[in-house]
């Protein structure tokens, strides 16, 4: 059996040119390359004199005195050949901006066809917002649904967008997390009860409860949405601004994105800032600040998912209560909860923020789903002990055979 090619590892170094665009050069690393052979690279690359810049990584860490070049590359949690450096100059505003347009990620034609053809429900696309919310530790999601602007809005106070995990986000399935703790099942299966016929117990799923899919935001209603996040990392002092067109993805059949990273403190950063305040920001709340966060918006949606929203809505916000109920903070999250308790499927111990369950709270369109669980008149808390009626009425067929009834 033939041995695997070995790898050609590369440091890329970011930097403006005098026009102020931005270039790449790279460097083919070895184990003998040191980080003063990365400057001196960069300094003859660029024409600039070593004295004068600095050298950081995508997150803006010094990346002079840590690991070598090429054991820093081997540790990269996206598993690439190379990694990237940014030339930053004393006193150059315009290197505390990087922005790169029309990057092409690399991706399979089909796949890229696939993946625009493929459409999401309604309730699929906004639960699966809420998930990645989850997964990178929100304690608070909020959406917005704005049919006049043909726009849906998803908030979270979660870990952010680190700038290494651009490239990641523009890839169809890709994931910058590892934890799929959200996707356990509750410990079998979930049976149901009628609330207005006591206990009597009508049906249960019969498979494991709670497990879902991730990352599809590209698989829209339509193939002329825009999606642009606007997020700042945890611990990272910098403002990430990723852009995808799905029409040039239709058209070219490429995924290509546009980004944006502002180091905090720049006019443009703190404008980014100021704008996502304008929409979250509610009475008696603070402002993102320097604090962690993700902000997605989805425009030019189809016309589609609006009419279906407008019709189901009280429907989807059940369904997205019964798939969030172990995670929704708030009384009606806890009573779905003590529900679950009795009903075997769910460990007896307390859930806390740091045990099972990652507590959140949850607004979608103007309705807490932890503070106001109760979204059809004589429904339950969450509707969690209706959900084999609500599994059955809804167009998923793999869920509708789930439900087994006696």
């Amino acid at each position: 059996m033939a041995d695997a090619p070995a790898l050609d590892y590369a440091v890329e170094v970011l930097y403006h040119d005098d026009h102020e665009a931005v270039q790449v050069a790279r460097l083919a690393t070895t184990a003998g390359t040191a980080w003063s052979a990365v400057a001196a690279f960069a300094a003859a690359s660029t024409g600039y004199g070593a004295a004068t810049f600095r050298l950081e990584d995508e997150n803006g860490a010094a990346v002079v005195g840590g690991p070598a070049p090429l054991a820093w590359i081997k540790a990269d949690e996206q598993r690439r050949p190379f990694r990237r450096v940014m030339l930053k100059r004393d006193g150059v505003d315009a290197d505390g901006t990087f922005a790169r347009t029309d990057v092409v990620a690399a991706a399979h034609v089909g796949l890229v066809a696939n993946t625009i053809n493929a459409g999401m429900s309604t309730t699929t696309l906004l639960s699966e917002s809420i998930e990645n919310s989850i997964q990178h530790g929100a304690s608070k999601v909020k959406i917005y649904v704005k049919p006049q602007e043909r726009r849906v809005v998803i908030f979270d106070d979660g870990d952010g967008i680190r700038p290494e995990n651009i490239e990641a986000m523009a890839k169809a399935g890709a994931s910058t997390v590892r934890d799929d703790s959200i996707q356990l099942a509750v410990g079998g299966g979930l049976e149901a009860s009628r609330p207005d016929e006591g206990e009597e117990r009508f049906g249960h799923l019969g498979a494991a409860w709670g497990r879902y899919g991730v990352g599809r935001f590209s698989q829209l209603n339509g193939s002329e949405s825009r999606v642009r996040f606007v997020s700042v990392a945890k611990g990272v002092k910098k403002v990430v601004v990723f852009e995808q067109d799905m029409a040039r993805m239709t058209h070219k059949k490429e995924i290509v994105y546009n980004s944006i990273v502002y180091d905090h403190g720049t006019i443009r950063g703190a404008q980014e800032l100021h704008a996502v305040n304008k929409i979250v920001r509610e009475a008696g709340e603070d402002g993102v600040g320097p604090n962690s966060f993700t902000l997605l918006t989805i425009d030019q949606v189809d016309d589609a998912f609006f009419r279906d929203w407008r019709e189901r809505r009280d429907e989807h916000l059940a369904l997205l209560a019964e798939k969030y109920v172990l995670h929704t903070r708030g009384p009606a999250g806890e009573r779905a909860r003590d529900w679950l308790r009795s009903a075997g499927v769910l460990p007896g111990d307390d859930i806390s923020p740091a045990g099972p369950a990652k507590i959140c709270a949850l607004r979608v369109d103007g309705a807490d789903l932890g503070e106001s669980g109760m979204l059809f008149e004589d429904g339950p808390a969450n509707r969690v002990a209706d959900v084999a009626t609500l599994a059955a009425a809804r167009d998923d067929a793999e869920r509708k055979g789930r439900v087994v009834r006696w």
